[in-house]
């Protein structure tokens, strides 16, 4: 579901629950759009390396805030 576009779901969702369980395709598709938002924080090569909860996504910093934030602490 990487390339997966919001527009084509409800496509892919019918898709995939012909093979897998309902529950299982409901979760990925969840997954997959919490990429997508994440992808402005972490970029896209790590947020589709990553698990994401809506809470975690929204209170999470941009990889460009938090390296300047190291950079001060470490001196």
């Amino acid at each position: 579901l990487r390339d997966h576009d919001p527009a084509d779901e409800l496509a892919a969702a019918t898709r995939l629950r012909r093979t897998h369980p309902a529950e299982l395709v409901s979760a990925a598709l969840g997954q997959a759009r919490l990429r997508q938002r994440a992808v402005a924080k972490f970029g896209a090569e790590d947020a589709y390396r990553m698990f994401f909860t809506p809470n975690g996504v929204e209170q999470a910093t941009r990889t460009s805030v938090a390296a300047h934030r190291a950079a001060r602490f470490a001196g």
